[in-house]
């Protein structure tokens, strides 16, 4: 099931599509992603904050 317009701003981790697309985009692995929410929650600006962290900056 897809994200509706209203809860695109979770990631829900029930549902393996969404888990594995956001582990794609950030090169995660499923599990990781799963143990990130665990920690986290499920907001994604939260993750993907938490994501950021966690590689730490990048080179331009």
């Amino acid at each position: 099931m897809s994200n509706t317009q209203s809860d695109r701003s979770r990631v829900a981790a029930s549902d393996p599509s969404e888990v594995r697309y956001f582990g794609k985009k950030h090169d995660l692995t499923d599990d990781q992603v799963q143990a990130l929410i665990k920690e986290y929650g499920n907001d994604r600006n939260t993750l993907e904050a938490a994501v950021a962290r966690m590689k730490g900056p990048t080179a331009a």
